[in-house]
């Protein structure tokens, strides 16, 4: 029998945004399919919590006990339960906590860039730059972190660097309800949807899809554009909707747990982020066999394929993005099952979770190795 791998996953949070979810992902998906015994250590609280029925987590309460202490409970549970890896599967400071605590182990530590402002701060830099000499294996999600790392940081080792896909479960294990009528049917009616997803923060720029809801509305009376997800500036962006005068053609449907329902029933998957690891959202639109329009917040080089599966326009320029929506209103309906089945095509090649899972266990064999 294969002699199971025990990895410790040290993040910072287990909350409702996307790079919280997509540890659950990733934590079944490699229960599912690889030889591992895997814990998710967390150290602070963000949101409401997730459903985490079924997954081994610990839980240090950094704000009780403090910086210092929080690193040797780390270090203590490393020795404990002989972990093998310490995969910092976090933001920058689970990068820290995670790697100091292994400093005192025989673990391997593992950090983890998920996205373009991990390192910001002089202090994060330095901190994980010192860590590197006694450890520099690094994952990213996304290939265009790569370059980002070896900037941010010293004592990088570009041969220690792997890309790890964000994993997904294939589309027919998802019960997207096809055939059961719900209010996401009753306010589409016969209407085309553009729709975007995510948590309402500034960094996601949804003033930016209202301002050009507002010009196709203007153009085409059957279109609706629904805004899914809470965050801080809902109230905002209900406000800027009014002004605009659209307040008729938009829904908020605030935080929802049923996202697969709507992505299933929207038309156009769109995104206006400034900036992204690697977009959950996108791929589970992929996964729905979706058309899809991003600004360019990241590498979406296997996520998007200009005018086979969607568009790619610059950041914050409302005029490309009203002119890539237009595009694709204009397409007949065969065109753009089309662009769906090629969104599915590059879901399949570089997001499905049994070629992810493959990824991850290549790379930790590779380093036990």
């Amino acid at each position: 029998m294969e002699e199971r791998i025990k990895v410790l996953w040290v993040t910072n949070a287990l909350g409702c945004g996307g790079a919280e979810r997509q540890i659950i992902y990733m934590y079944d998906i490699l229960h599912k399919y690889c030889c591992m015994d895997i814990t998710i250590l967390y150290y602070a609280k963000v949101g409401d919590a997730l459903n985490i029925d079924g997954v081994k987590t610990v839980f240090i309460d950094k704000r009780k006990v403090g910086k210092i202490q929080t690193v040797k409970e780390i270090a203590r549970y490393i020795k404990n339960e002989n972990i093998q890896i310490m995969h910092a599967f976090g933001g920058s400071s689970a990068n820290v906590y995670g790697r100091f605590g292994t400093m005192f182990t025989k673990a391997i530590p593992v950090g983890a860039m998920l996205g373009k402002r991990h390192f910001v701060s002089f202090g994060m830099k330095i901190a994980n730059s010192f860590l590197n000499i006694f450890g520099n294996w690094w994952t990213v999600n996304n290939n265009e972190l790569i370059p980002i790392l070896k900037r941010n940081l010293k004592f990088i080792s570009l041969k220690k660097v792997r890309l790890l896909h964000n994993g997904f479960i294939p589309a027919e294990c998802i019960d997207y309800h096809e055939n059961e009528k719900n209010e996401f049917d009753a306010d589409k009616g016969n209407n085309f949807v553009f729709a975007t997803v995510g948590r309402l923060q500034p960094v996601k720029n949804y003033s930016l899809f209202l301002k050009a809801a507002k010009v196709i509305a203007s153009e085409n009376a059957n279109v609706r554009f629904w805004v899914v997800g809470n965050g801080e500036e809902y109230e905002c962006l209900v406000v800027l909707a009014k002004e605009l005068g659209i307040s008729d053609k938009v829904r908020f449907w605030g935080y929802r747990s049923d996202v697969d329902d709507i992505m299933y029933r929207l038309d156009v998957f769109v995104q206006t982020s400034f900036t992204e690891g690697s977009p959950n959202t996108i791929a589970e639109a992929m996964r729905a066999s979706k058309p899809i329009i991003s600004t360019r917040s990241t590498d979406l080089s296997e996520m998007i394929e200009d005018d086979k599966n969607g568009y790619v326009v610059p950041s914050n320029d409302e005029s490309r993005l009203v002119e890539a929506m237009r595009k694709i209103l204009n397409k007949s309906l065969e065109e753009r099952i089309e662009m769906g089945r090629y969104s599915s095509m590059l879901f399949t090649r570089n997001f499905l979770d049994v070629r992810v899972a493959e990824e991850f266990n290549k790379f930790y064999k590779e380093i036990l190795e």
